[in-house]
């Protein structure tokens, strides 16, 4: 059997700044304690304790590349180095919305936005205003 001893640890100390010591009610069952995770790279995560995994997961989707894919990494350092928020326009925004239009045929025009809710309050209204109705 794996060591967890660190994960232990750190499910004890969570427990004081988290509810239930965990941020998923489906990892807050107490048996078996949930695994803290340390690192990840390509399809392997690594926890506290140095135990090594088979990531099937993949963050639930967002990770399809795996963890940390070099091109990933380069792109993002890239793009750091030129800004972080500008909170206007800019010419990156155009050119993913027009990728997005080809790859999506259905996208006549794009919006982007800070949340899944304010996304969702920016449809009601584009709905309120097309069908005239409250």
């Amino acid at each position: 059997m794996n060591d967890r001893s660190c994960s232990e640890q750190m499910l004890e100390r969570s427990r004081h700044s988290l509810a239930g010591g965990v941020s998923s009610n489906v990892r807050a069952g107490k048996v078996p304690p949930p695994l803290f995770f340390q690192r990840g790279r390509g399809t392997r995560i690594f926890d506290v304790d140095g135990n090594r995994y088979l990531d099937y997961v993949l963050g639930q989707g967002p990770l399809i590349l795996g963890h940390s894919p070099r091109p990933v990494l380069q792109a993002v350092q890239a793009a750091l180095a030129k800004g972080q928020l500008f909170a206007g326009q800019s010419e990156l925004e155009i050119s993913l919305s027009e990728t997005l239009q080809k790859v999506l045929p259905c996208a006549e025009l794009v919006r982007y936005s800070n949340s899944g809710s304010e996304i969702v309050q920016a449809a009601l209204r584009l709905a309120r205003a097309y069908t005239g109705r409250q």
